[in-house]
């Protein structure tokens, strides 16, 4: 599972979702999804412009991979 951190990041710097569209130009219908770790996807563009506004030096601050029982010890396949 990938967890994107973006609510706890918003909630440390008392900032909105609005807040954070305005600042970057990024949509809040970007942004919702992505606060509430609902996104299936996002561009390297918009992890640029979030980490930049948030002031963030890596991307493990924004973003966890968690491994679950589905992905622990399964092989990757390769086509």
């Amino acid at each position: 599972m990938i967890d994107i951190k973006l609510r706890i990041l918003l909630a440390e710097r008392r900032m909105t979702v609005t807040e954070l569209s305005e600042m970057t130009g990024i949509s809040r219908s970007t942004l919702y999804p992505l606060k509430n770790n609902k996104s299936k996807m996002i561009q390297l563009n918009t992890l640029n412009k979030i980490m930049m506004a948030l002031n963030i030096d890596g991307i493990s601050q924004l973003i966890e991979y968690i491994p679950t029982e589905k992905t622990i010890n399964k092989p990757i396949e390769f086509s």
